[in-house]
């Protein structure tokens, strides 16, 4: 049975007499997710915080469309949080509650290419269904047995084949936990990512499918091609034989290329032959669809010429008064083996803003805990060159270092960040010059006690550069300082 997960977006909203002015849910089978918006002028924030925490839920300082929030995850459902709020007088009144549904893909071409793998699966399907008649019209086994092997991998690409947003958070979050830990770097144990990696096992049953069916359904091909190439020898068709070898071979070559996003940066000067490869590796099933395609080209070959010579009166296997099968077949192949090689190997391009906003900001929170800032640097380093090789986030490296620092600088900034919690101030001469950062952490000053400081006394500024690193503005006295990226 396929993963059903449709997605409920509700909002909560409060009059002005409430610190919290609106509750934004995004709702899952999986569970939901909530967005807190408090008022301006709200205080003690932290408390309502520690009493979500003593829930069990995980929660980290974000943004949603440049405003602060709070987000809360491992919620089931909203209602337990919505009561919270009431009881503890964070919101007064009864809401007015607002529901929708997720705009749909905009455009014909893109809503293909994001089912490309599931819409795939079923036209595969439709063609296996084809081969295994044949074989038996035919009374050849091996060709009815190599429909029997691409089913194997097809239906599972038509179960789990298709694009679901909380699994590619998962998948993409999981991943980016394991090479953390590689390199180095602690998750905390109250990180939100824990939380949200930590499904259960159902979640787990589906992830692991869908981000592995690629490698079942290559499997399938290697089989299928086993017999398709005994079927070519009994019917005396090289044209089958040699298309068995192709699309074999590309198919358990796809096994073992690691897919990466390309950066165009990185290939300005590069050759033909490392341009070639990283497109390759920018979708390996590129090669796997392709090398498919050769069965569509070679089986009609094979299709035309025993036709031709079955019209002509030629008896089998000269002849084969069965070729129709082989071009039914020929074509249903060359539309699903297109579909195919448009598909990513893995969860897929994250098309939500709000799931990429989520991963850059639960990213941001691991960042933000680690004990030193060589450690911080380091796993801000890590994280960018991570999802600028993800094929999920448009962002390459650069672009995502700098998405990261400013999402630190935000999170720093937020009312909910426990920053401001503390008074820990490190400037107490207003006119003193800032003393020269020489990291991107240092300028985005992560250290929560330092940027807590700051913040409430009110006496620095920070601000990214746009190109030539950051600049650090004083308050009083208009000073700017040029700092290294």
């Amino acid at each position: 049975m396929a993963e059903k997960n449709a997605v409920i977006l509700k909002t909560y909203n409060w009059d002005n007499e409430s610190a919290i002015r609106q509750i934004d849910v995004r709702k899952s089978k999986t569970g939901a997710v909530a967005y807190l918006h408090a008022a301006d002028d709200a205080t003690n924030l932290h408390n309502l915080r520690e009493l979500l925490r003593g829930k069990g839920w995980a929660t980290s300082s974000d943004t949603r469309e440049g405003k602060p929030v709070l987000r809360v995850s491992g919620l089931q459902d909203e209602n337990q949080l919505i009561n919270i709020a009431l009881q503890s007088n964070f919101a007064q009144g009864t809401p007015r509650v607002t529901e929708t549904t997720p705009p749909k893909e905009k455009g014909f071409w893109n809503w293909v290419k994001r089912n490309s793998l599931i819409f795939s699966g079923w036209v595969y399907t439709f063609g296996n269904a084809l081969y295994v008649v044949s074989g038996f019209v035919r009374k050849d086994m091996d060709q009815a047995r190599t429909g029997a092997s691409f089913a194997g991998g097809d239906i599972l690409l038509a179960i789990f084949g298709g694009k679901n947003e909380d699994r590619q958070l998962r998948t993409l979050l999981t991943k980016l936990k394991s090479h953390l830990n590689t390199h180095g770097i602690t998750i905390p144990d109250h990180a939100a990512i824990n939380t949200e990696t930590d499904k259960g096992k159902n979640s787990k049953f589906f992830d692991f499918m869908g981000n592995n069916i690629s490698i079942f359904k290559a499997l399938a091909e290697v089989v299928a091609g086993v017999f398709y190439f005994r079927a070519g020898a009994k019917q005396k068709n090289p044209w089958k034989q040699t298309t068995a070898i192709i699309f074999g071979l590309g198919f358990g070559s796809s096994i073992f290329i690691k897919e990466k996003k390309t950066d165009p940066n990185e290939l300005k000067n590069a050759g033909f032959f490392k341009k070639a490869w990283a497109y390759w590796q920018e979708k390996p099933l590129r090669i796997a669809g392709w090398s498919g395609l050769s069965n569509t080209v070679l089986t009609t070959a094979g299709a035309v010429e025993k036709g031709y010579k079955h019209e002509k009166g030629m008896a089998p296997p000269a002849g084969d008064p069965h070729y129709k099968w082989d071009l039914a077949t020929a074509g249903t192949m060359l539309v699903a083996n297109n579909l195919y090689a448009l598909s990513n190997k893995g969860a897929g391009k994250i098309t939500s803003g709000s799931i990429i906003d989520d991963v850059y900001g639960l990213a941001a929170q691991v960042i933000n805990q680690q004990p030193t800032e060589e450690l911080r640097n380091k796993a801000i380093e890590e994280t960018a060159k991570f999802l600028g090789e993800r094929t999920e986030i448009k962002e390459h490296t650069a672009q995502a270092k700098q998405h990261l620092i400013e999402e630190l600088v935000r999170l720093n900034n937020n009312p909910w960040s426990e920053a401001h919690q503390k008074q820990s101030p490190v400037v107490t001469n207003t006119n003193a010059v800032p003393t020269m950062l020489s990291s991107p952490l240092a300028v985005a000053h992560v250290n929560e006690e330092k940027m807590a400081g700051l913040q409430d006394q009110k006496e620095e500024k920070i601000v990214l550069g746009e190109h030539s690193g950051k600049v650090v503005k004083m308050q009083g006295e208009e000073k700017t300082h040029q700092i290294s990226a």
